[in-house]
């Protein structure tokens, strides 16, 4: 997997890019698991209880190309807020936490869902 994140006022945005084995990973298993499994593993995951979760799957158009997309809304009692889109081989991140914390538990929370996902090499942050 490839992360760049980067900070904005008062949000941070990350992108992510699926690599070989890592595509369609996300949503496969995102399909496979009860929303209330899901909400457990975010809350330990994240160290937080999750207060609100959205889970909804459907397809995005792009171009000439339909895209399978996965959207995960969190919020959890610390305040915290998740935003992510996923597609098979790339996904996008909006937070409002900082963005060195964006990066531990994004990573954290994407390899806690589908164990096979990679830690980034680099660890490249914009600020």
């Amino acid at each position: 997997m490839r992360l760049s994140i980067y900070g904005l006022d008062g949000f941070t945005l990350g992108i992510i890019q699926f690599i070989g084995e890592e595509k369609g990973a996300i949503i496969d298993r995102l399909k496979s698991v009860g929303v209330g499994d899901l909400k457990m593993l975010i809350s330990k995951t994240l160290g937080s209880e999750v207060k609100g979760l959205g889970l909804a799957f459907g397809k995005l158009q792009y171009n000439d190309q339909i895209l399978d997309m996965a959207y995960l809304h969190i919020s959890s009692a610390d305040g915290d807020e998740y935003i992510l889109e996923i597609y098979r081989e790339s996904g996008m991140l909006i937070t409002n936490i900082s963005v060195p914390e964006t990066y531990e538990k994004v990573v954290k929370l994407l390899k806690e869902i589908c164990p096979r996902i990679k830690t980034p090499r680099s660890r490249l942050i914009g600020i």
